[in-house]
Order: C-alpha cells, then sequence, then structure tokens
C-alpha cells in the first residue's frame, strides 16, 4: 500500500520544500511530461501551474534506470500526443509530488506507491526509502497546520496557510 500526506504550499513553500529534500539526499526533480526528454529533468518547479501540476522525487542514493516513454496514443489528449514521460516512474525510488492551486484550493501532496504498482515489489530497499519518505512527511508536519477547508484537510505550510487565513 502506497503513503500519502496532503500538503498545501504556496511557491514559497515549494522553495522550502525542495531545499529540505535537497539536504536530506542526492535528488533528482522529475515533470511528469516534457517536450524533449532532456526536459523532463529539471531544477525547480516551474513558476506556473497549467501543465505542471505533478513532480516526482528521484531519490539517487537509490539506483533505478528511467525508461522514457512517448505519448502517442490516438484517444489520449491532443494536447498531450508526442509528449514524453518517464513510463517506469511507479516502480522507480521516487516520490510523488502534487502541487496547490491555491486560488481554488486544490491542494496538493506527497505521494509515494511503495509496493502498489510494482508487483513483484519494488527492486531497492524498501525500508531505507521508507524512513527517508518518514523524513519528509516529518518536515511536513512539523513546518505545517493541520486544518481542514471546505472537505479536504492537508497540513499548510506558512505561506499556503497565510494565504487561506488572510484571502485577498
Amino acid at each position: 500500500m502506497g503513503k500519502q500526506i496532503a500538503v498545501a504550499a504556496a511557491r514559497e513553500d515549494e522553495q522550502r520544500l525542495l531545499a529540505f529534500l535537497r539536504t536530506s539526499a542526492p535528488i533528482k526533480l522529475v515533470e511528469s511530461q516534457a517536450t524533449s526528454p532532456e526536459r523532463l529533468w529539471v531544477d525547480d518547479f516551474a513558476p506556473e501551474l497549467p501543465f505542471h501540476f505533478q513532480y516526482y522525487i528521484w531519490n539517487e542514493e537509490f539506483p533505478w534506470k528511467p525508461e522514457i516513454g512517448q505519448v502517442n496514443h490516438p484517444k489520449a489528449d491532443e494536447r498531450a500526443r508526442g509528449l514524453y514521460y518517464v513510463a517506469n516512474i511507479s516502480y522507480g525510488p521516487v516520490v510523488e509530488f502534487m502541487r496547490s492551486d491555491l486560488t481554488t484550493r486544490r491542494f496538493g501532496r506527497v505521494y509515494w506507491a511503495k509496493n502498489v504498482a510494482a508487483p513483484n515489489g519494488p527492486s531497492y530497499d524498501v525500508a531505507a526509502f521508507d524512513h527517508w519518505y518518514a523524513s519528509i512527511a516529518r518536515w511536513i508536519r512539523k513546518h505545517g497546520k493541520r486544518m481542514r477547508v471546505g472537505y479536504q484537510e492537508a497540513y499548510f505550510l506558512p505561506g499556503a496557510y497565510t494565504y487561506v487565513a488572510n484571502p485577498e
């Protein structure tokens, strides 16, 4: 079963989280899709949200060989056709980061698939990766304030909390 923690993050919160992740392990940031295989690997979250909601964080302490795929199914959304993605991302030593859109009250998460998508189990040290994932969840709980907004409950990091508590 996978693990997740709901998180609401403003752009400055994302930068703090990314800084923490970089101190916790050697990481690579992966876009969910891009116009070329090289553009999948990025240094930072994009400033804009459209088409940049989902990222993966690969902890490079765990070996993995990413496999690149390309969207080419005729029934695929035409905006996605031709885009590249990491085809084996759900088997890799990665956590998914879904970004928040505070203006629409859409909050994100940090998710680890664990053994959900790997039929024979992950090929990396699950206990060690679990320890790393737990450190991320602890950081979020330590820096966030757990609260409910509408029907959603999440840990609101400082910038997101300020935005939601004092909407303009």
